[in-house]
This record gives C-alpha cells, structure tokens and sequence, in this order.
C-alpha cells in the first residue's frame, strides 16, 4: 500500500511541475467527465444564461417564449427552461472579530454557495497595479466574500496545486493577499506605461542632423531599424509573459471542471498581448526593417490567439464563466513631466516623434485590452475596462452565480458535421426591453459522447479526493492540529478520530468483527504543493467489548509532520473504507508564525475531559493513568458531556526581541454568542535572543444547565507591544 501511495504521490507532484513549466494551454480541450449545467451532445445540448435589468438585478420569471436562441444563424426550439436560484445575500461584515471567528474547516459541496477563484498576473502587472490590486482585494475578502463562498486568489508567478488554494477561510485569503509582490524584470515598471525618453539610436540620429537640419540618411536607419528591434524586443518579452500567464490561467479552468455548479474566474491583467488586430499583425509583417529571423515571434502570435479559443471552450464546457479586470482602469495617454520630449532632434522632428508615440500608446492600449474583451465575450462573462469602481467589478463577478437560466434544445446532424464547420456560433435573445444577456458564444463540434474518457482505479480515485477543496462525509472524520516551534524546524501534529459507525464490519472468528481501511495523509505549503505525504492500512480485529467502545469512541490516530516553512501549512486526511469504497476527508490550516512578521503565535489547543471526581484528584496530584491517550481521543474528537470538565493547554510563541506585558483570556462561544468568559491571565514576555515559548492552560465546568450543540472555544493574547491580537479557535459538542 505504501509504495503505491509512494507512486502515485510521486507521479502527482511530477504533473504539477511539467504544468509549472508548461505555460502553455491546448487548443484542442479535453472533458474528463460529464458537468451538471452545460451539456453538448448529440442528444442535446444544454446552456446557462444570465439575465439582468438595467441596474444589474437578476431578471427571474422569464419563460421559453421571451427566448430566442440561434445556432449558426438558424433558430432552435428551446425544449426546456429552469431557472436556478443561488441563496439570499448574507450580510458581509468586514470586522476583525468575523474575519477570526471562521473555524478553519473544508466545506461539503452542499455548504458551498458560489465558487470563485481570482487569478492575478503578478508576472505583467505594474508596480502601481499591484498597489491597487492589493487593496481592492483586502476590501473584498473582507467585505462582500460571505461565510459559504469558495473563493481562490492565485498568482501566475507561481501558483501549482490550484484546488488546494480555494478555501472558506478569509485568513487564508488574506495572507494571499499581503504576500503579492511587484516582480520587477517582467514586462511592464512602476507604471503601466513605459516612460519615454532620447533612445541612444535618437541621439546619434539628432548629432548627425548638420545645423539644426533634417536627419540624416544615416541616423534616419539607425533610428528605424534601432527602435524595430526595440518594438520586436518587447514584443517578444510581452508574449512570453503572456503565454506563461494564460498557462495558469488554463490551468485553473481546467482543474475548477472538478467542481460542481456555475464558476467564475476573474482574471485581472494589463492586458492579454495576443495583437489581436489583423491590421498591426499584417503591418508588422510587412515591415522591411523586421529581421528574417522573426518568424517565431509570428508563430508565437498565432499560437496565443488559438490558445485563448481553446481556453474559452475548456471553460464553456466547464460552466466556468471568465471575467476580466485591467488595473489599469481609466488611464490617460498624455506625456508626464518626468518624460523627456526632444533630445537632440529639430522641433519638427520630435514633434513628429511625439505625436507617434501617443498614437502608439493608443494603440497598444486598445490592443492589449482585446484579448481580455474576447476571454469574457466568449465565455457569457464580462469584460471590465476603462473602469475606476474596482470594488463593483469584483462584487459582479461574484453576483454573477446567485442566479441563471438553463435552457436546452436538441441539436441537428449538421452541428457535429465535421465538413460543415469546425465551431458553433450561438445567439441568444431575450424578448424584453433594457435587458442584458450573458451567456457562451459557442462550441466546436465534438459532442461529450464522442471523447474518450478514462476511469479512473479505486486507488486513483482516492488519491485524488484529497485534492479537492470539499469535505467528504461518506466517512466521518475530525482532525486537531497543533504545532511546536523553534527558529529553524517546527513539527506539526494532527489527532484524527475515525468515526466507526461509517465503516463496514464484518464478523469474524470468536464473536469479533473486522474491518480494513486505507488512511492517506498529505501536508501542502501556503501554494498548495504537497511537500510530505504519511500513508497506512489499518486492518481492525476487535473483540465484542472492544468493538462497543470502537462504536462510541471512534478510532484514534495521530500523525507528524516537519517543515522549515512558515506561515500556513495545511494538513488533510482522507480515509477510504476498503468493502464500500467510500471516502471521508478532513483538512485543517496551521499557521506556523514568521517572527520578522509576527510578534506572537499560539500552537493550537490539546483538550482533555475528566468528571468531576477526575477532577478533584488531579487537584491533589492524581491523574488518571490513561489520561495521554485520552488526550488525544479529546483532542481530536471533541465531544463532551454535560457535568463534565474541559481542559486546555496551549503555547505561546514571541519574537526573540519582543518585551510585552499580554494578556491570555478564554471565551467560549454558541452560535456567535458568548457564553461565558475566563478572567485575564498576565503573560510578561521580555527579550531573550531567542525564540520565546510560555505554556498556558486552563480549565472550566460544563454545566448541567449548558443547552446541548457545537460551541466555541477561543484563546486571545495580546498586549501593549503587540500590533493585533492573537486568536485561536477550536469547536466542540456538548452532549447529554
């Protein structure tokens, strides 16, 4: 068992690095399995569309009669409508107190409310942008992302393990957020326009032009053929930028098709550099001064236009919704002051060469934003430009799933008629005043049934569920984690409570009953890369009294992980039961603190539950002699009894230099109310030139007059010297 999980872990990572380093997206998309919203077969071929009035509210009783839908020009008989509501809008609240109070756990699919991932080329986007962007997201994560929302921020600089970055958690999102950077040596600088100054070609033609004269012949070739290399220069570098970009970009579209329902993406970029005008692209080519060695950057060209059709039909097929956001809003073209506007060249000259470039400034705006208006065009999204209102773009890409329309017709035999056509061009109108329409330009003709599809095995199946971003409750699982740190190597422990009541047992010798299940384990880095991987079979052969323990108790397990790393480390399980093939996983987030950042951190939470008689004599020195294994029982299952006592022990973590007088204080919380309150413990923390580590606990009654549901339990620390508080959370039952 180990060395196939070995192999396929293996075989897994391996992939990931060939998409790292293969930018490039297929023309020719592949469909791995069948999707519940858009479906195109030769049976039928199924479409979502979205309606909205003219202050962008969604339009919800419209019927089969007020659509109009054409296929290649010709009209079809709509053969089914249904409307599909998303939930009501929560209220967001941005606090601080909201953004901590999410327990960090995966979602099941029935818990998620929209599906949303936000690619940034962080590769392309000037320094300016990346400002911009870095605030519009905070204000939207924090803002209008409500509890039930899926959402994923990755970056095409180096964004992997796609799914693994989609996540309930705002802290996550926002340690996203904080960590985008302006990567210099890329196409663009500290503006999204390059600055204009004397070329060295423009200052030999200007020292050539005799008295205040014309250019010479000489410095008129040497300026022409200098800045034609310049234009091919940074047209090359723009492309390669872009085709890494759009790389990701495929390859967050292609991974979201394992996702149920409507997506979106909301691609944010200066641009998508794919000279989308046949007019310059023909012009470049005619250009005597273009060296013959060019071709490449023609064929480069013509391979980014095909690969932009290719990723608008993986995400048509996919009911993946593209939106797209240029930075740059609404920019003028005008020189600024710090631009230099002659050199050594006559008036005429360089007002002649002034003009050029604002005209080619121009230009190379509108184009760059062609590719971003045919990704959403193409894909029933939205494409915003020229736009300030950052915050409104966002918020309607998210607005875009709290409704649609599904509507069906059955195609005819020339749509997959190879000889007629290779793409199908589609139309649909609404038959009402000041209404929008979104939905899909089209498809090529290959039905879904006529593309091969590949089963996957028991193990590869299992493998792969511990990539998705939901939780799966075929079997029931709980997991705690805590770590332990010092200043080079921290080490993450997981207790994990395996709920027997999922599991299939079968009776063996003797009265006993037997069970087997596989158990995989894997720890992705804040990018979502798997970096360690536990894997083990349990085989259960439990006598009768064992077995009703087993029943009520679970099975308990622990598990360990080291990294050098810092900052969030996620840790998820998955079970599989071998006789009924079904799986159960469970995920947790542990942020491991980065002391040149942070000031504090706490380690998580060990539980202990002991009756009150327990309780009495470990106040005399007495513990119970099984109170370790018990530890991790209560640790990782989490449910107590009424009457009982809950203990708690944690760690807090400082910065070498930190000198502070904190405070620790406990709450416990049920449904976003508190119940009661610890009184505040003093925690002098003062420098020692090392990392600091002071261990805390606590202790209080879970009384009989307690209603019996999931509470909260949240440990703060903060103080006079520390920037924010501290907090961490753990849930847990209170039964009768």
């Amino acid at each position: 068992m180990k060395r196939l999980f070995f192999t396929l872990f293996v075989a897994l990572v391996f992939s990931l690095s060939i998409f790292a380093q293969t930018p490039r997206p297929s023309a020719t998309p592949s469909v791995e399995e069948d999707n519940d919203v858009v479906k195109i077969s030769t049976a039928l071929i199924q479409l979502d569309v979205v309606v909205t009035d003219k202050n962008g509210k969604l339009v919800t009783d419209l019927k089969p009669e007020d659509f109009e839908v054409t296929e290649n020009g010709e009209r079809q008989p709509i053969t089914a409508l249904s409307y599909f509501a998303g939930q009501k809008n929560a209220v967001a609240d941005g606090s601080l107190t909201n953004l901590n109070s999410m327990i960090r756990t995966s979602p099941t699919v029935g818990d998620v409310r929209r599906t949303v991932a936000v690619v940034i080329d962080d590769a392309g986007l000037s320094a300016q942008s990346i400002v911009l962007v870095k605030r519009e997201l905070v204000k939207f994560i924090s803002e209008q992302v409500q509890p039930n929302d899926l959402v994923a921020i990755i970056k095409t600089s180096g964004s992997v393990g796609i799914l693994q970055q989609f996540t309930t958690d705002k802290r996550k999102l926002l340690s996203i957020i904080e960590n985008l950077q302006y990567r210099p040596l890329t196409s663009v600088g500290l503006s999204p326009f390059e600055t204009i100054g004397i070329t060295f070609a423009e200052q030999i033609a200007g020292n050539n032009n005799g008295n205040g004269g014309e250019l010479s012949q000489v410095g008129k070739t040497i300026s022409e053929r200098k800045n034609t290399v310049e234009s091919l220069a940074d047209i090359n570098r723009n492309l390669q930028v872009t085709a890494g970009s759009l790389g990701v970009l495929n390859t967050t579209i292609s991974a979201m098709r394992q996702l149920p329902g409507r997506k979106s993406v909301l691609y944010v970029a200066e641009g998508v550099y794919s000279l989308f005008s046949n007019t310059v692209n023909n012009s470049l080519r005619a250009d005597s001064n273009i060296p013959s060695n060019s071709s490449l950057i023609f064929s480069d060209i013509d391979k980014l236009r095909e690969d932009l059709r290719g990723i608008t039909e993986i995400a048509n097929r996919a009911t993946i919704a593209i939106y797209t956001l240029d930075p740059r809003g609404t920019l003028p073209v005008n020189f600024s002051a710090a631009e230099q506007m002659r050199g050594g060249m006559t008036e005429r000259e360089s007002g002649v060469r002034n003009d050029s470039s604002l005209i080619a400034r121009s230009n190379t705006l509108k184009i760059s934003q062609q590719g971003l208006k045919f990704l959403a065009e193409e894909t029933s999204g939205k494409a915003f430009i020229n736009t300030n209102d950052f915050g409104k773009s966002l918020r309607e890409t998210l607005d875009s799933q709290n409704g649609y329309y599904l509507l069906a017709y059955q195609p005819t035999a020339e749509t997959f008629d190879a000889d007629k056509r290779r793409f199908n061009k589609l139309s649909v109108k609404v038959n009402r005043p000041n209404v929008n329409v979104s939905y899909r330009s089209g498809f090529f003709n290959v039905a879904e049934e006529s593309r091969e599809k590949s089963k996957a095995t028991p193990e590869e199946t299992f493998f792969q569920k511990i990539f998705s971003p939901y939780k799966l409750t075929d079997v029931n699982l709980r997991m705690t984690s805590i770590f332990a740190a010092d200043e080079q190597i921290s080490t993450i422990r997981s207790f994990v409570n395996i709920e027997t009541g999922n599991l299939k047992f079968a009776d063996g010798a003797n009265g006993n009953k037997t069970a087997q299940f596989d158990l995989i384990a894997v720890n992705f880095n804040a990018d979502g890369i798997p970096v360690a991987t536990v894997s083990k079979t349990f085989d259960i052969n439990a006598s009768p009294q064992r077995y009703e323990k087993l029943l009520i108790e679970g099975i308990a397990y622990n598990l360990t992980f080291t990294t050098r790393a810092k900052g969030a480390q996620n840790i998820k399980v998955s079970v599989r039961d071998r006789s009924t093939q079904k799986i159960g996983t469970v995920s947790q987030t542990v942020e491991i603190p980065n002391f040149d950042k942070d000031s504090i951190g706490l380690s998580g939470l060990l539980l202990q539950n002991f009756t009150a008689a327990e309780w009495q004599n470990i106040q005399s020195g007495k513990a119970p002699a099984d109170a370790a294994s018990r530890m991790q029982t209560d640790t990782a299952r989490r449910q107590f009894k009424k009457g009982t006592v809950l203990s708690f022990n944690y760690a807090v973590y400082a910065a070498p230099s930190l000198r502070s007088k904190s405070q620790a204080q406990f709450t416990v919380f049920k449904d976003g109310k508190e119940v009661f309150k610890g009184s505040p413990e003093e925690l002098n923390i003062a420098p020692t030139g090392k990392m600091q580590r002071v261990n805390r606990g606590g202790a209080f009654l879970l009384g009989t007059d307690m209603a019996a549901g999931r509470y909260v339990l949240q440990i703060s620390v903060g103080g006079d010297a520390v920037k924010e508080a501290e907090i961490h959370q753990i849930d847990f039952e209170l039964v009768n």
